[in-house]
Protein backbone atom coordinates (compact mmCIF):
# COMPACT_ATOMS: atom_id res chain seq x y z
CA UNK A 1 0.00 0.00 0.00
CA UNK A 2 3.20 2.64 0.77
CA UNK A 3 4.10 1.63 -3.04
CA UNK A 4 0.71 2.34 -3.97
CA UNK A 5 -0.01 5.37 -2.17
CA UNK A 6 3.43 6.82 -3.69
CA UNK A 7 2.23 6.24 -7.16
CA UNK A 8 -1.32 7.36 -6.42
CA UNK A 9 -0.60 10.55 -4.73
CA UNK A 10 2.56 11.51 -5.69
CA UNK A 11 3.38 10.49 -9.33
CA UNK A 12 6.32 8.32 -8.64
CA UNK A 13 7.55 5.93 -11.04
CA UNK A 14 6.97 2.30 -9.86
CA UNK A 15 10.32 1.90 -9.72
CA UNK A 16 11.48 4.67 -8.01
CA UNK A 17 8.55 4.07 -5.19
CA UNK A 18 9.99 0.48 -4.94
CA UNK A 19 13.05 1.36 -4.12
CA UNK A 20 12.29 4.44 -1.24
CA UNK A 21 10.16 1.31 0.32
CA UNK A 22 12.85 -1.62 0.06
CA UNK A 23 15.48 1.16 1.58
CA UNK A 24 13.02 2.11 4.44
CA UNK A 25 11.95 -1.35 5.12
CA UNK A 26 15.61 -2.85 5.64
CA UNK A 27 16.20 0.29 8.13
CA UNK A 28 13.44 -0.93 9.94
CA UNK A 29 14.67 -4.30 9.74
CA UNK A 30 17.82 -2.89 11.34
CA UNK A 31 16.29 -0.76 13.75
CA UNK A 32 14.65 -3.69 15.26
CA UNK A 33 18.15 -4.91 16.07
CA UNK A 34 19.39 -2.63 18.50
CA UNK A 35 16.91 -2.37 21.39
CA UNK A 36 13.49 -2.40 22.69
CA UNK A 37 10.91 -0.73 19.16
CA UNK A 38 7.15 -0.42 19.26
CA UNK A 39 5.84 -1.89 16.09
CA UNK A 40 2.46 0.21 14.90
CA UNK A 41 0.34 -1.42 12.05
CA UNK A 42 -1.20 1.06 9.67
CA UNK A 43 -3.58 -1.81 8.60
CA UNK A 44 -4.68 -1.76 12.19
CA UNK A 45 -5.77 1.76 12.16
CA UNK A 46 -3.37 2.92 15.48
CA UNK A 47 -4.03 6.44 14.53
CA UNK A 48 -7.73 6.26 15.24
CA UNK A 49 -7.17 5.43 18.52
CA UNK A 50 -6.63 7.21 21.39
CA UNK A 51 -4.80 4.44 23.56
CA UNK A 52 -2.42 4.77 20.79
CA UNK A 53 -1.06 8.33 22.21
CA UNK A 54 -1.22 7.01 25.57
CA UNK A 55 0.91 3.41 24.35
CA UNK A 56 3.86 5.65 22.32
CA UNK A 57 4.14 7.80 25.82
CA UNK A 58 4.53 4.88 27.70
CA UNK A 59 6.74 3.23 25.76
CA UNK A 60 8.88 6.60 25.69
CA UNK A 61 8.82 6.45 29.29
CA UNK A 62 6.88 9.73 29.70
CA UNK A 63 3.85 10.19 32.17
CA UNK A 64 1.14 12.81 30.40
CA UNK A 65 -2.43 13.60 31.70
CA UNK A 66 -5.16 12.59 30.14
CA UNK A 67 -6.22 15.65 28.70
CA UNK A 68 -2.99 16.07 27.52
CA UNK A 69 -3.21 12.70 25.56
CA UNK A 70 -6.64 13.61 23.76
CA UNK A 71 -5.21 16.67 22.76
CA UNK A 72 -2.79 15.15 21.06
CA UNK A 73 -4.79 12.60 19.88
CA UNK A 74 -7.21 15.18 18.39
CA UNK A 75 -4.08 17.35 17.16
CA UNK A 76 -3.34 14.29 14.52
CA UNK A 77 -6.72 13.59 13.59
CA UNK A 78 -6.80 13.57 9.43
CA UNK A 79 -8.66 16.49 9.07
CA UNK A 80 -6.89 18.64 11.60
CA UNK A 81 -3.64 17.96 9.70
CA UNK A 82 -5.08 18.43 6.13
CA UNK A 83 -6.49 22.12 7.71
CA UNK A 84 -2.67 23.14 8.92
CA UNK A 85 -1.07 21.61 5.91
CA UNK A 86 -3.24 24.10 3.85
CA UNK A 87 -2.74 26.50 6.15
CA UNK A 88 1.59 25.77 5.65
CA UNK A 89 0.57 25.85 1.57
CA UNK A 90 -1.00 29.54 1.87
CA UNK A 91 2.26 30.55 3.59
CA UNK A 92 4.43 29.23 1.34
CA UNK A 93 5.97 26.53 3.67
CA UNK A 94 6.62 24.15 0.79
CA UNK A 95 8.58 26.76 -1.87
CA UNK A 96 7.02 28.53 -4.69
CA UNK A 97 6.46 25.44 -6.98
CA UNK A 98 6.13 22.88 -4.73
CA UNK A 99 6.77 19.51 -5.78
CA UNK A 100 5.89 15.94 -4.48
CA UNK A 101 8.95 15.92 -2.36
CA UNK A 102 8.18 19.49 -0.67
CA UNK A 103 7.99 19.30 2.93
CA UNK A 104 7.72 21.36 5.76
CA UNK A 105 10.98 20.73 8.06
CA UNK A 106 9.42 20.94 11.35
CA UNK A 107 6.81 18.89 10.76
CA UNK A 108 7.91 16.69 7.44
CA UNK A 109 3.58 16.88 5.94
CA UNK A 110 3.50 17.46 2.77
CA UNK A 111 0.80 18.54 0.37
CA UNK A 112 -0.67 15.22 -0.38
CA UNK A 113 0.68 13.38 3.03
CA UNK A 114 -2.95 12.45 4.16
CA UNK A 115 -3.93 9.75 2.37
CA UNK A 116 -7.62 7.85 1.30
CA UNK A 117 -6.58 5.66 4.92
CA UNK A 118 -7.88 2.85 2.15
CA UNK A 119 -6.09 -0.59 3.04
CA UNK A 120 -5.28 -3.31 0.45
CA UNK A 121 -5.03 -0.46 -2.33
CA UNK A 122 -1.94 -2.13 -3.87
CA UNK A 123 -4.11 -4.83 -5.31
CA UNK A 124 -5.99 -2.66 -7.65
CA UNK A 125 -3.04 0.01 -8.47
CA UNK A 126 0.29 -2.29 -8.88
CA UNK A 127 -0.17 -5.32 -11.36
CA UNK A 128 0.77 -8.48 -10.69
CA UNK A 129 4.32 -8.24 -11.78
CA UNK A 130 4.75 -5.34 -9.70
CA UNK A 131 2.98 -7.25 -6.44
CA UNK A 132 5.29 -9.88 -7.50
CA UNK A 133 8.69 -7.62 -7.63
CA UNK A 134 7.60 -5.72 -3.95
CA UNK A 135 6.85 -9.57 -2.38
CA UNK A 136 10.67 -10.50 -3.55
CA UNK A 137 12.17 -7.08 -2.43
CA UNK A 138 10.78 -6.59 0.70
CA UNK A 139 10.81 -10.31 1.73
CA UNK A 140 13.52 -9.98 5.08
CA UNK A 141 11.01 -7.00 6.03
CA UNK A 142 8.13 -9.39 5.61
CA UNK A 143 9.37 -11.58 7.54
CA UNK A 144 11.01 -10.03 10.43
CA UNK A 145 7.04 -8.02 10.98
CA UNK A 146 4.55 -11.23 10.03
CA UNK A 147 3.76 -10.48 7.10
CA UNK A 148 2.57 -12.90 4.36
CA UNK A 149 2.98 -12.72 0.84
CA UNK A 150 0.53 -14.55 -0.86
CA UNK A 151 -0.75 -14.71 -4.59
CA UNK A 152 -1.21 -11.20 -6.16
CA UNK A 153 -4.84 -10.02 -5.90
CA UNK A 154 -6.72 -8.04 -8.53
CA UNK A 155 -5.01 -5.79 -11.30
CA UNK A 156 -3.97 -8.48 -13.28
CA UNK A 157 -1.66 -6.64 -16.66
CA UNK A 158 1.48 -7.01 -16.21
Amino acid sequence: DAIASLLQRFDHAFEVALREVTEGAECLVELTGGGPCMVLRYENRFYERIETVSEIADFLGVKLPRETLARIHRSLKPEKVSRRIETLQRKGAFGKRPTSDSFDPLTHWHPGHVGDGRIGKYSTILSAQQQRSVTRQTARYQRVFGYSAGKPRGKQTS
